[in-house]
């Protein structure tokens, strides 16, 4: 066999390597860039409520649902509205609270799912409430279709106005 030939295909397997590389190199940059669904990013925040009560309590203990309204400014979805309905057990305290399904709607439209865990911590006048508890973030409209995450939420509402506040620490993958 002609060695210039051995040459010359070994030239070109090596330039063609070398051509997959930097093709493979830039995909990954540009997903990296574009935000893939596989990166992993900070969510951070906070957002001001008001709730209501979705009528009397039932149960024993009394397990009251409240209907909440939120609004936001977290981290990757700018200000943002939201809804949920909560479930708050009360007894005797810390009070078990579930959030079973929680709508963001960020500035642009899309949505992201959530759903909340936590346990209520009752003041000594009776008409406030510290909490703290667990996000978490599954799936959603647009480019949150996909999202999952979780955030540690803490905060504090009022009984004698119906608002509240919660600070939002966590991370989102989209």
């Amino acid at each position: 066999m002609n060695t210039s030939m051995l040459s010359i295909g070994g030239s070109i397997r090596g330039r063609a390597a070398v051509g997959l590389t930097a093709v493979a190199l830039l995909a990954s940059a540009a997903s990296a860039v574009a935000g893939g669904s596989d990166v992993e990013r900070p969510l951070k925040g906070s957002c001001e409520t008001t709730f209501a009560p979705a009528g009397p309590p039932v149960g024993t203990p009394p397990v009251q649902t409240f209907d909440i309204t939120l609004t936001c400014r977290l981290s990757h979805l700018g200000l943002t509205g939201g809804a949920a309905v909560q479930q708050v057990t009360f007894g005797i305290p810390p009070f078990a609270i579930a959030t079973p399904q929680i709508v963001y709607v960020a500035a642009n439209g899309d949505e992201l799912y959530a759903s909340f865990s936590g346990l209520g911590f009752p003041g000594p006048d009776g008409l406030t409430v510290a909490f703290a508890g667990t996000t978490t973030y599954a799936g959603g409209t647009g480019r949150f279709a996909n999202a999952t995450g979780w955030s540690l939420d803490t905060g504090s509402a009022s009984l004698a106005t119906s608002t509240g506040a919660l600070t939002v620490r966590g991370a989102l993958r989209y």
